[in-house]
């Protein structure tokens, strides 16, 4: 019954959308050091890419892929055509540029996202802090403001809003065991009072002792069926 369940609220889920593609060029420095520009970066790049629904190519990548178009150049390639090779192999829906520096002494960040389709910039975010360590503990708060865009248009999931199945599933299975057992619980409590109260007819008394075994098994399996559902909607909690 438990399986059935499970597949069915799989098959009703919804299709996830194709995760949308985000270059993360290398930031512009001014005032800051290459190596802490490049760690605070990198970490950048880490935070984007913990956001569900998107894929994350950085500066690695970019460069290795342009040194694959450069070297097609050299190799007498049409211009045009590798260009448009390498955009297709990028194929990137989103740019975020990044300007790293300081200002009065403190670190800066200033993040931009640039819709590759719309040919705008549709998000801008900024953090500042007294040191460069300090400012990389905002990159997840700088994160989601930069991202809510996507958010707001489904493509992005950084908080999930639809409930998973397997929480569902764990949520649904925990409360009919409980109701079950507590059920049975009151139908033991009733019986056992039919059968001490001796106002009650000789028939109904042994039809109350008689249904005791059942009730006692509706208690055990609806408990055993509270902690299954209990194990699947931990099990939804850490998989989230």
């Amino acid at each position: 019954m438990i399986v059935a369940l499970l597949t069915m609220l799989a098959l009703a889920a919804p299709a996830a959308p194709p995760p949308a593609r985000l270059l993360a060029l290398s930031p512009k420095v001014v005032g800051i050091g290459a190596d802490d520009a490049r760690l605070l970066h990198q970490a950048l790049v880490a935070q984007l890419g913990r956001a569900s629904g998107v894929v994350v190519i950085g500066a690695a990548e970019l460069t290795q892929l342009a040194e694959l178009g450069s070297s097609k150049l050299e190799l007498g390639c049409d211009a045009d055509a590798c260009l448009a090779e390498l955009a297709g192999a990028i194929d990137a829906e989103y740019v975020v540029f990044t300007e790293l520096g300081r200002l009065d002494g403190r670190a800066v960040a200033h993040l931009g996202l640039w819709d590759q389709r719309g040919g705008v910039i549709i998000r801008r975010a900024s953090g500042t802090a007294d040191s460069i360590e300090a400012l990389s503990r905002q990159l997840d708060v700088l994160v989601a403001e930069l991202l809510s865009p996507l958010s707001a248009r489904g493509v992005v999931a950084a908080s999930p809003s639809t409930t998973s199945p397997l929480l569902l599933a764990g949520v649904i299975t925990t409360s009919a065991g409980v109701g079950v057992a507590a059920l049975s619980a009151v139908g033991i409590a009733f019986a056992k009072n039919v059968i001490d109260d001796g106002s009650w007819s000789t028939a109904f008394r042994l039809q109350a002792q008689q249904a005791g075994p059942g009730l006692v098994a509706g208690v055990v399996v609806g408990g055993t069926v509270a902690v299954v559902g209990a194990g699947l909607w931990i099990a939804a909690v850490v998989s989230e």
